[in-house]
């Protein structure tokens, strides 16, 4: 079974060295809600969705050129939006940024340093209505990502692409992996 799920005279994509994406694992959010330890999977799904960005992009970028874009998924996210002119991507503008939220994280220098509030949701329905917080807020960085965002994300970008999202859990055997990318994901991929 091949990377593209049908062909597209301007993208094609063939699993090469240079494509992070061929050789990222399928984590979109709702894995990580397994372990929900916020900073680890805050930092292990911003770099998952760069290593799939960085994929598609390398389809047309040198290596010079995706290197130049460094971790920055807001600069890697403006190449996308330029490269793709889908309408859909402006509503990930939000995500993204939190999620770049994250990288500042990588290392526990910075939460040493300045503490953190950390949440992770697996869906926008747990996020708690707007309104006058009723424990007032502390002064550590606030590190929020919602899971459906990042679900939502990779369904567009194997969409947009062109990819066949059942080529990146070939190797996944274990149905108990599977039902977790699966449960309550309206956006999941990678059905078997």
């Amino acid at each position: 079974m091949g990377l593209s799920k049908r062909s597209s005279p301007k993208f094609k994509c063939y699993p090469n060295p240079r494509s992070s994406l061929c050789a990222a694992a399928p984590l979109p959010g709702a894995l990580t809600s397994v372990s929900l330890h916020g900073r680890v999977s805050g930092n292990l799904l911003h770099h998952v969705v760069e290593m799939y960005l960085k994929g598609v992009l390398a389809i047309d970028l040198a290596l010079a050129e995706l290197s130049a874009l460094r971790h920055i998924l807001p600069r890697i996210w403006i190449r996308i939006k330029q490269t793709f002119t889908d309408p859909r991507l402006n509503s990930f503008d939000m995500p993204i940024e939190v999620l770049h939220r994250f990288e500042r994280i990588r290392y526990p220098d910075n939460m040493l340093k300045e503490g953190a509030q950390i949440t992770l949701m697996r869906l926008r329905s747990h996020r708690p209505p707007p309104g006058p917080a009723t424990v007032p807020r502390r002064a550590e960085p606030v590190y929020e990502l919602v899971l459906e965002d990042v679900d939502e994300l990779v369904k567009v970008i194997f969409d947009l692409a062109n990819l066949n999202p059942k080529f990146f859990i070939g190797r996944l055997h274990n149905p108990n992996v599977l039902a977790v990318l699966n449960e309550d994901n309206q956006h999941a991929i990678f059905h078997v």
